[in-house]
């Protein structure tokens, strides 16, 4: 049926400084990749990188990156593998193309990081309803969209599947979720955290009593660091390649089940 708008709201202010695991992780790092997609206005103050075709699309994906953005290749290469899989991937720049300096990477001013985190924060609720809106304008007005967040993103796909707009969220390497936000979902999810990261466990504790929690599901990657799908991963190396390609599977059997 038709969606109905249904707004997200900003969760209470909470400590989120960058995690030990994120820390660890380190700098960015560049794999071979060329664009399928293209960068677009989907509104007078909002670039999204976009990528498949919504005439043909089974559905639109909101894909929301780390603290490094909207230029790095690895979050651009997952837009348009799940455009390759049928998908309309839509992954706006909330940072308004000024993500996390990478000379400041680790944070050495809690302030600064934490001023940074509040402005992204504050800007993410107004980008997911702009998303939603975009997908409408392109014709993807039957059914619900899907979401995907790695890192800082994960914390915002699993705040947007509690959204009745959403359908199947999936998290990589997710920073900063709470037990709160697990209580508020409203759709499956696939949770893959990577070494560090925070305890899933109790997440999928709330989801198996929902009428969808047999369609959740839960891998941690302890051989993995934080980022692994997003900028920090080498996916010249099989085994984070082999990694990647295993989350990207279940991300789109999700879908393909879901949506």
């Amino acid at each position: 049926g038709d969606l109905k708008l249904c707004h997200v709201s900003i969760p209470p202010p909470t400590t989120e400084m960058a995690s030990e695991a994120c820390c660890k992780a380190g700098l960015p790092v560049t794999i071979e990749h060329t664009d399928a997609g293209k960068e677009i206005q989907i509104a007078d103050d909002l670039t999204a990188y976009v990528s498949g075709d919504p005439a043909t699309a089974k559905a639109g994906i909101v894909v929301l990156y780390d603290i490094f953005g909207l230029r790095h290749a690895q979050v651009r290469e997952l837009c348009d593998r799940f455009a390759s899989a049928g998908y309309y991937a839509c992954m706006p720049d909330v940072f308004r193309n000024e993500p996390w300096k990478l000379e400041d990477f680790p944070p050495p001013n809690k302030d600064a990081f934490m001023g940074f985190i509040e402005r992204i924060n504050a800007a993410a609720p107004g980008d997911l309803e702009t998303v939603k809106k975009h997908f409408a304008e392109v014709g993807l007005t039957k059914g619900k969209h899907g979401v995907a967040g790695f890192c800082w993103g994960g914390k915002w796909c699993m705040i947007a599947c509690a959204d009745e707009a959403f359908g199947a969220g999936v998290t990589a390497h997710p920073a900063m979720i709470t037990q709160d936000m697990a209580e508020a979902v409203q759709c499956p999810m696939v949770l893959r955290p990577a070494n560090g990261d925070v305890d899933c466990e109790p997440f999928m504790e709330v989801f198996s009593s929902k009428p969808w929690g047999d369609k959740c599901s839960h891998k941690r990657y302890e051989d993995q660091i934080h980022g692994f799908c997003a900028a920090r991963g080498d996916w010249s190396q099989p085994d984070v390649a082999a990694a990647v390609q295993e989350v990207l599977d279940s991300a789109i059997d999700l879908f393909n089940t879901c949506l």
